[in-house]
């Protein structure tokens, strides 16, 4: 690489602004997806309304075909959009490598909290070591934070086995439910309903579903999914997974580079 390239490398920089960029970015990439969801959304409904009054006024099902491909045009383009989005701010706010300008987009830059290098050309990415990392605010006890993360993780894998049978519950349940709903309609059980209601109930269903779905996007956009276990006395991040082994082994938080134990940290990530 040349001498000019290098120096117009972005600055290696601390664990602290690169969370916090980093989250910012995030936060825009959810708020996008909403956005691309909703205008998706209303391009179905206006293509149907729209495929309606022309099938009516000038009895022609060509509008269909072409709008199908607009959909998928829209649908695409808004995708590309995204990912060029993101990968533009990443290099506007030096979310990248100081050596091979490699942007930490996606999982990548939870990888490079976690290792506090490139994932690419292994150089290090954040100013601050662990070695001379400045203490917390209000530190804390090694013994007790381990014994406290080896129990939440034990809370949190009887969750995620719960949570499995019960998927598993429902999935292999909807079979029988299935076969039932269908032996229904071959009896004539159901022909009390009329069309219209059967349209009902399946547009009602379908907005619970993207209800559930666009609630859940639009919490994420907002920071309400975060986890308050384990909270580093400073950044008040999670200590959780990756990040709190990472913080019993070196005694410093991944998320903005404090020193979490009185006592030194015996390994040191630089």
């Amino acid at each position: 690489m040349a001498a000019a390239e290098r120096g117009n490398m972005i600055a290696a920089m601390t664990r602290k602004e690169f969370t916090e960029k980093s989250e910012a970015l995030k936060r825009i990439g959810a708020w996008c997806v909403v956005g691309l969801i909703i205008s998706v959304l209303g391009l179905l409904v206006g293509e149907s309304y729209l495929s309606s009054y022309i099938q009516q006024r000038y009895h022609t099902d060509r509008w269909n075909t072409s709008a199908g491909i607009l959909e998928l045009v829209w649908m695409f383009a808004g995708l590309i959009g995204l990912s060029y989005l993101e990968w533009h701010l990443a290099k506007q706010w030096g979310l990248a490598c100081p050596a091979c300008g490699k942007r930490f987009i996606d999982k990548m830059r939870r990888l490079v909290l976690l290792t506090g290098k490139c994932p690419k050309c292994k150089t290090d990415v954040f100013e601050d070591k662990a070695i001379n990392a400045r203490l917390c605010s209000q530190p804390l006890n090694r013994e007790e934070f381990k014994v406290k993360f080896e129990n939440f993780t034990q809370r949190l894998n009887r969750k995620l086995i719960r949570l499995m049978i019960i998927s598993m519950a429902a999935m292999f349940g909807s079979v029988p439910l299935s076969k039932y709903i269908q032996r229904m309609v071959e009896n004539g059980d159901l022909d009390w309903m009329t069309l219209t209601q059967w349209r009902w109930f399946v547009v009602v269903m379908l907005a619970s579903v993207c209800l559930a779905f666009f609630s859940v996007f639009i919490f994420a956009a907002m920071g309400k999914f975060k986890l308050r276990d384990l909270p580093c006395p400073d950044c008040g991040r999670p200590l959780v997974g990756g990040a709190g082994k990472l913080a019993i082994e070196t005694g410093i938080c991944i998320y903005c580079g404090c020193r979490l134990f009185q006592e030194p940290s015996s390994v040191n990530t630089s």
